[in-house]
C-alpha cells in the first residue's frame, strides 16, 4: 500500500478541481462547501484505507453582541490531524486555526469545519474551476498593515488570556488563495453611508450600504447588515468580509459592536474540548 507520505502524495495526484457551485444568498458570491470538498476527496481516501483523526488543542471563545441586542460568540479554534495509513504510519497536520461565529450554539462547528477544509484544501492544493488567477489584477489598496504596530492598536478584552487570532486584520485580498473568501477583524468605522444609484445614475435594484473602516469601503445589497452598519459610525466593531478573486470591491458579510467591556462570564475564555456542543 505505502507509507502515508506516498498515500497523500498519491491522492494529491489524483484529484481534480472543486468547482464554486454554491452561492452566498446576501452577497451572491460563488464559494465551495466542506461537503463539496468531503465528496471529492472521501473515495480516495476510503481506496487509500487513510483514517483521519482531529484534535482539538485550544478553544478561545468570545462574546460579542449586536446592534439589536442578540449574543454572538466568536470562536477561534486551534485543531491538529493525525493522518493514519494501513501500515501504521502516520503524520500530524497543524494545528490549523478556523474561526465561526454564531447567534446560536454552532459556533464551534462552523469553526471546525473551516479548519479541515482549509487544512484539506491546501494540503492537497485543491484549484477551484475559475480560470481567472488573482494575479490577473491588482485592486488599488492602501498601505499594507504591519502585524506589530497594527497590534498594538487593537482594542483589546480585559481577559487573563490572550486576545483570539480572529479579529487580526487579514492581508489584502490579492494575497489570499482563490478558495478563502472570508476574512474577519476589528476595526473603527469612521463613515457610514447609503445609496440608491450607481456613478452613472442608474438606479440599484436594491439600496447599498457602505462603511469606511481603516482606510477601505466594504459594501453590501443586504438590508439586514446594512441598516445595521449605519448606527455603528464611530464605533469599534468586528467585521467580516469577503471578495472574490476576479474584483476589486469589498462586500460586507456582517457587523457587529465589538465589546471592550464585558462581565467577567461573557470574556474571552478558553474551553475544554469536552465543553464542545458536538
Amino acid at each position: 500500500m505505502g507509507t502515508i507520505n506516498e498515500l497523500l502524495a498519491e491522492i494529491t495526484k489524483q484529484t481534480v478541481a472543486i468547482a464554486k457551485t454554491r452561492e452566498n444568498r446576501d452577497q451572491h458570491f460563488a464559494y465551495r462547501g466542506i461537503d463539496d470538498v468531503y465528496a471529492s476527496l472521501h473515495p480516495l481516501y476510503s481506496a487509500a484505507g487513510i483514517i483521519t483523526i482531529p484534535s482539538v488543542e485550544d478553544v478561545q471563545t468570545e462574546h460579542l453582541q449586536t446592534k439589536s441586542g442578540n449574543r454572538m460568540t466568536l470562536c477561534t479554534m486551534k485543531v491538529k490531524y493525525t493522518f493514519m495509513a494501513p501500515d501504521g504510519s502516520s503524520i500530524i497536520m497543524g494545528p490549523v486555526v478556523g474561526v465561526g461565529a454564531d447567534t446560536s450554539d454552532k459556533y464551534a462547528n462552523k469553526a471546525l469545519a473551516v479548519a479541515h477544509k482549509y487544512m484539506l484544501t491546501q494540503m492537497h492544493m485543491i484549484p477551484t474551476s475559475d480560470s481567472k488567477d488573482p494575479d490577473a489584477e491588482s485592486p488599488e489598496i492602501g498601505n499594507r498593515p504591519q502585524p506589530g504596530p497594527q497590534a498594538a492598536t487593537r482594542p483589546t478584552a480585559p481577559a487573563p488570556v490572550p486576545q483570539p487570532q480572529a479579529p487580526r486584520r487579514p492581508a489584502p485580498a490579492t494575497t489570499q488563495p482563490a478558495s478563502a473568501t472570508e476574512n474577519t477583524f476589528v476595526g473603527e468605522v469612521t463613515e457610514a453611508m447609503s445609496e440608491t444609484k450607481k456613478r452613472d445614475g442608474t438606479p440599484f435594484k436594491s439600496p447599498k450600504f457602505a462603511v469606511k473602516v481603516d482606510g477601505h469601503w466594504y459594501s453590501t445589497f443586504s438590508k439586514t447588515v446594512g441598516e445595521e452598519a449605519m448606527g455603528l459610525k464611530g464605533k469599534v466593531c468586528v467585521i467580516t468580509w469577503s471578495q472574490k478573486p476576479d474584483t476589486k470591491f469589498r462586500d460586507l458579510e456582517g457587523i457587529a459592536l465589538y465589546r471592550e467591556e464585558a462581565p467577567a462570564e461573557d470574556a474571552s475564555q478558553s474551553t475544554s474540548a469536552e465543553d464542545l456542543p458536538f
